[in-house]
């Protein structure tokens, strides 16, 4: 176990960089603490108390799972077999019972490096980890994407061995598996779902130096997948995220590596739209700029919930999509890179991020809380939900 070791954001002399499309008029204090000695690869998830809950590599070379309980980081191995817990992803899946109240059950999807396998981890309050294989054959080093419905059921996007784009879901105690696309060099798989479980995957596929991104999609796994390409204009890699805004939008962040730039596509409702997120021309650390992006749960508008956690050299950033871009380190002078970083954003606004420092060998946990600045108008002491609809309503009149 490790207890929390706290550094303000103000004196933090090691460098991480988040990306954020904010509201007008709000911070964040960052606090950084220790998980564990070691620890590539990473992904964070939040409960219904919005208690942080995260998942990695450990230095041994298994799966580890950590939690906080009051200032101390607890740690236990899910899986400890060798070589596990590559590309690892945590999804939290909140019910609510009107006996028992709330509760939250943890899903995990990894690759197992030794035995060409993904693997699947589970855990519910009550309950250890179970875990078992979804598939024996797979290309560990093109990444796997995880999903839950809203039923509860977990859904699995990966490459297979001999190339193919797969879809796993589990119904009924099995896993379903089809093949979704089987041209070859296809990477970066990754998964989206919107609140009535339409499916979005999204990965790309290689073009010379132009890549596409390709969207299958459909809107019950009774239907057949329907197709969208988009061109982001150079080499994308090594991150092509999907995800559902508040509004129902899918949105897509590419990193691209030639020319140097993050940008976010639209491939629905505002055809062919890109738009340059980040690209100030600052040397990419290993060609690896993007690490994680979110959504705000609590957006005041379209334009206001984006949040980027990028990496440069030496350097974790937090950036907010402002006019213009605001930019904040997390971390400075440290060494990581895309495998090790993990980000999310709970329902309060508030931020949670991880990532492997290698000079100190730390896994490390930043908890970015929500600042909102005193409104104008005289009131001093708003909640967060309030001060938005004020400044809502403030834009409007102006």
């Amino acid at each position: 176990m490790h207890v929390m070791r706290t550094v303000s954001a103000v004196v933090v002399t090691t460098c991480l960089c988040l990306a954020c499309a904010r509201v007008q008029g709000v911070s964040y204090n960052w606090t950084l603490s220790v998980v564990d000695n070691g620890g590539q690869y990473s992904s964070v998830a939040v409960d219904h108390n919005n208690r942080p809950h995260v998942v990695y590599m450990g230095a041994d070379g298994h799966l580890h799972y950590g939690w906080q309980y009051g200032a101390t980081w607890m740690n236990q191995v899910i899986d400890g077999d060798d070589n596990v817990g590559g590309h690892c992803r945590i999804v939290a899946k909140t019910w609510h019972d009107d006996i028992i109240g709330s509760y939250t059950d943890f899903h995990v999807a990894y690759l197992d490096g030794t035995l060409d396998r993904l693997k699947y981890a589970f855990k519910d309050p009550w309950s250890p980890w179970s875990v078992e294989t979804v598939d024996d054959n797979v290309n560990i080093f093109r990444r796997c994407g995880l999903g839950v419905r809203k039923t509860g059921e977990p859904l699995v996007v990966f490459i297979g061995a001999n190339g193919p784009v797969t879809m796993a879901l589990k119904q009924g105690g099995s896993w379903n598996k089809e093949e979704v696309d089987n041209e070859p060099n296809c990477r970066l798989p990754d998964v989206a779902l919107d609140e009535d479980d339409k499916t979005y995957l999204a990965y790309v596929k290689p073009y010379d130096d132009n890549d596409e991104v390709r969207v299958k999609y459909r809107v019950s796994v009774l239907d057949p997948w329907q197709v969208k390409s988009v061109q982001f204009g150079g080499r994308v890699g090594p991150i092509c995220d999907p995800l559902v805004d508040d509004n129902g939008n899918l949105r897509i962040i590419a990193a691209l590596n030639n020319p140097t730039k993050v940008v976010e596509a639209l491939p629905f409702g505002q055809e062919g739209k890109l738009r340059v997120v980040d690209d100030d021309n600052v040397p990419i650390l290993a060609g690896l700029p993007l690490l994680r992006y979110l959504f705000t749960p609590h957006s005041v508008d379209n334009d206001s919930g984006l949040h980027l956690l990028l990496v440069k050299p030496k350097i974790l950033i937090h950036e907010y999509e402002e006019s213009p871009l605001h930019t904040e380190v997390i971390d400075n002078g440290t060494y990581t890179n895309h495998s090790t970083v993990g980000f999310v954003v709970d329902s309060a606004g508030n931020l949670h991020a991880t990532w492997y420092d290698a000079a100190n060998d730390e896994f490390i946990y930043a908890y970015g809380e929500l600042v909102p600045e005193p409104a104008s108008m005289g009131l001093l002491a708003l909640s967060v939900g309030a001060a938005a609809l004020l400044r809502r309503r403030c834009r409007r009149r102006t």
